[in-house]
């Protein structure tokens, strides 16, 4: 059984804790119930935040961890959600997270998921902090991921509409121009 943690920090956007676990948890057990076998869970997911304490989700649910990081042992990916815009890169927990991130990369685990569902590609309108965070982890050896959704809101009163690309993500692949699209 393949091992998920999803750092949750204080302000994330709570969709993107709550869409990957639930997703890791039904893997092996929905399809098998309909096929009438018995459910095989693929995954063991936890939900970590730096102190073991519950954060608040930038919408004001609170997200209540199964532990703290450093009570983690044993991981085979690393899920951080979106942070939403309200995050302070100099706090003890934020520098924890990165610490911890980096005990990780040194025992040679490489693969890191950022899921932010408003991520554009690096030639786009909007903030690209995550591709910045992907591309220095990339030149540090992580296989990084920046997860997207496939439609976007262009404005006040506008319709939706679809990104370039049917399946939005984004591997984080360093190539001259920044972040190319997979």
């Amino acid at each position: 059984m393949k091992k998920v943690v999803i750092l949750a920090a204080e302000g994330c956007v709570l969709s993107t804790v709550a869409s990957p676990m639930d997703m890791f948890l039904q893997a092996g057990v929905m399809w098998n119930v309909t096929m009438g076998k018995r459910p095989d869970p693929a995954f063991e997911v936890k939900i970590v935040t730096s102190d073991g304490q519950p954060v608040m989700a930038l919408n004001q649910v609170p997200v209540v961890p199964a532990c703290a990081m450093h009570d983690i042992n044993d991981v085979d990916l690393i899920i951080i959600p979106s942070q939403g815009f309200f995050f302070d890169l100099q706090s003890e927990a934020h520098i924890a997270r990165v610490e911890w991130l980096g005990k990780w990369s040194e025992n040679g685990l490489r693969t890191l998921w950022i899921l932010n569902h408003y991520a554009q590609a690096p030639s786009g309108p909007g903030g690209t902090r995550h591709f910045a965070l992907a591309r220095n982890l990339r030149q540090e050896g992580w296989d990084t991921s920046i997860i997207a959704a496939s439609t976007e809101l262009r404005g006040k009163g506008q319709r939706l509409n679809r990104r370039p690309g049917c399946h939005r993500t984004i591997k984080g692949q360093v190539d001259g121009g920044g972040l190319g699209f997979g």
